[in-house]
């Protein structure tokens, strides 16, 4: 384990499972549907479904753009681990 802006940080904890993690947290403490999300960030529900199950591996780049500018962050900050509880507090 790394330590991570004073975080422990599991290398071992594939970006897939991060992002998947903080996008169902974020949308959940937002108050938001799948379906509401999927809208904002211009996919199908059901592409975004199999995102936040962690069912679809090898995102392009452009598809965690579309999420990230759907909960107004960077991309960067859906792959950081813990983001979600962090982005609470701003």
């Amino acid at each position: 384990m790394e330590q991570l802006k004073g975080k422990r940080y599991d290398r071992s904890v594939s970006p897939t499972k991060v992002l998947s993690q903080n996008l169902r947290e974020l949308r959940e403490a937002r108050g938001l549907t799948q379906e509401t999300t999927a809208e904002r960030a211009g996919l199908a529900v059901r592409h975004y479904q199999q995102i936040e199950a962690a069912e679809r591996p090898g995102l392009q780049l452009a598809t965690v753009g579309r999420l990230a500018k759907a909960f107004r962050l960077e991309p960067w900050q859906l792959l950081q681990p813990g983001i979600a509880g962090e982005s609470e507090k701003s």
